[in-house]
Order: C-alpha cells, then sequence, then structure tokens
C-alpha cells in the first residue's frame, strides 16, 4: 500500500498560517480523488492528498495546490490562483524542501 509522507504539524501550520482552520486534510488510499494526486472539497471544506510513492516534498507541494485552490474558490488555474499557489510555494519552500522545523 502506498504511504504518504507529510507531518502532520506541517499541514496544520499551512492551516493555521491561512486561516483555513475549519478544514481538514484527508488522506486518499483509494479512489476518493479518482485518479488526481488531490482534491480540494469547498462544500465538505476537505483537502484530500492521495498516498503515493512519492517524496515528502511533493506531497507537501500537492497540499500547497489544493490549499490555492481552497483559498480562490472557483479560481481553476487561472492567474489568481497561480499568484496564490507561488506565493504559497515561496512562503514554505524552506519547510518542504528542509522538513518542518
Amino acid at each position: 500500500m502506498p504511504k504518504i509522507v507529510i507531518a502532520p504539524e506541517f499541514i496544520t501550520k499551512v492551516l493555521t498560517d491561512q486561516g483555513l482552520t475549519d478544514w481538514q486534510v484527508k488522506i486518499a488510499y483509494h479512489r476518493e480523488v479518482s485518479n488526481n494526486l488531490g482534491m480540494c472539497a469547498w462544500h465538505t471544506k476537505i483537502i484530500w492528498v492521495r498516498a503515493s510513492r512519492r517524496t515528502e516534498q511533493k506531497h507537501r507541494n500537492t497540499l500547497l495546490h489544493e490549499v490555492a485552490h481552497a483559498l480562490t474558490p472557483g479560481a481553476r488555474h487561472n492567474k489568481p490562483w497561480i499568484q496564490k499557489f507561488t506565493e504559497l510555494q515561496q512562503q514554505y519552500w524552506d519547510a518542504s524542501v528542509r522538513g518542518y522545523n
């Protein structure tokens, strides 16, 4: 079974920092997110990250990708979403690459 390697502290920090304290992050081990690496469900306030044999950095990047969707409802992958995702990557890049401190 694939595993996910992402520190719960990192998830909590990102959600808290971004004002998403009423959101949850769930790990998808089966088909909860179809073939996607992650999914943002606004109506339930759940961010799904699919378990896989990827690195922790890639799992964290997926989390940031979905957080960007949570912060830009309906934006898809357009300019506002790209700006937010880029900001999140810059803000958490050190933590994403070197591990949560």
